[in-house]
């Protein structure tokens, strides 16, 4: 897979040393073969590979990053057709990476815990507004440092252009640094809190997004080694629409149950409104796999309309 490994490996290419990052004896695809061809692509991909270790090191998202990176990988680069433009999309990305690693860095800079209910966190300087927290509080029952949160929300002139959630963990003194966070134009959040069970304990960030599809913006992270780690909620959502029988799917947000690991959705026909299902229900559950949650048993019932 080309530019998404972390060690940098350097290969010598038709009588030139290259620095791709992948292994140039091992190139395949068409693209691999490409990049491996071109001193200045193989460069690019290298320094790609390094900009991706970077923030996948300081990443919050994790879990999110490889699969963001995975689509860049499939969407971007498929679409170019010259070197020149496959350079660009290299190195555009490249920078993309490092912006947002330095980003990262940023946030994560301490504050004081008695700012923590009032001062926000910025998150994103291009999310237009002025930001007020709008909710603060203590996560109860949390491993390791005392986890602290605020709600935030963004207004611009009168119109409210976003929200966000901080997570932030005291550092032993009188201070917090924030440790995992989300936001979004048109999502509102809720209160971070930790569920256990045996797979636990979690960190949940409830959320949602703010429209007719009530789609779900949950965030959950598992303790793990020392430090929350982000858990992959969304793979076992895009496996469920290829298990359900042909015809039905599940249109609006799910919401898991974390305690019991399990779930249940309205199912929709083809040939409904989208405010009204028909298709019957689905009750799904689930299990962790490493820090992935997937579908362990799916039980689907049809129902015929009224």
């Amino acid at each position: 897979m080309l530019g998404v490994l972390a060690i940098v490996m350097f290969q010598m290419v038709a009588g030139h040393s290259f620095a791709a990052g992948f292994d140039c004896t091992r190139a395949v695809t068409p693209m691999e073969k490409r990049i491996c061809a071109s001193l200045a692509l193989s460069d690019a991909d290298s320094d790609l590979a390094a900009a991706y270790a970077a923030a996948m090191a300081v990443a919050v998202n994790a879990q999110s990053l490889r699969r963001e990176q995975a689509r860049w990988l499939a969407q971007e680069l498929g679409r170019a057709d010259t070197d020149a433009f496959l350079l660009q999309a290299i190195q555009a990305r490249s920078a993309s990476l490092r912006a947002m690693a330095a980003r990262i860095r940023a946030i994560r800079t301490p504050i004081l815990r008695a700012d923590a209910d009032s001062m926000c966190v910025r998150l994103d300087d291009d999310l237009p507004g002025v930001c007020k927290v709008q909710d603060s509080g203590s996560v109860a029952g949390a491993p390791g440092p005392a986890l602290v949160y605020q709600l935030q929300v963004y207004d611009d002139a009168g119109r409210r252009s976003g929200a966000a959630v901080v997570v932030l963990a005291a550092t032993g003194t009188d201070q917090v640094v924030p440790v995992v966070w989300a936001q979004g134009g048109s999502t509102q959040f809720g209160a971070p809190g930790i569920v256990t069970n045996p797979a636990g304990p979690f960190l949940l960030l409830p959320g949602h997004s703010l429209g007719t599809g009530d789609y779900s913006a949950e965030a959950l992270y598992a303790w793990r080694d020392g430090t929350w780690r982000e858990v992959d909620i969304e793979s076992w959502v895009e496996a469920l629409g290829q298990r359900l029988p042909k015809g039905l799917g599940a249109w609006k947000g799910i919401y898991p149950d974390w305690l019991s690991m399990t779930a249940r959705t309205d199912l929709w026909q083809d040939q409904d409104a989208n405010c009204c299902p028909t298709g019957g229900s689905a009750e799904i559950a689930l299990r962790l796999n490493g820090l992935r949650v997937a579908i362990a048993g799916l039980r689907v019932t049809r129902e015929m309309p009224h």
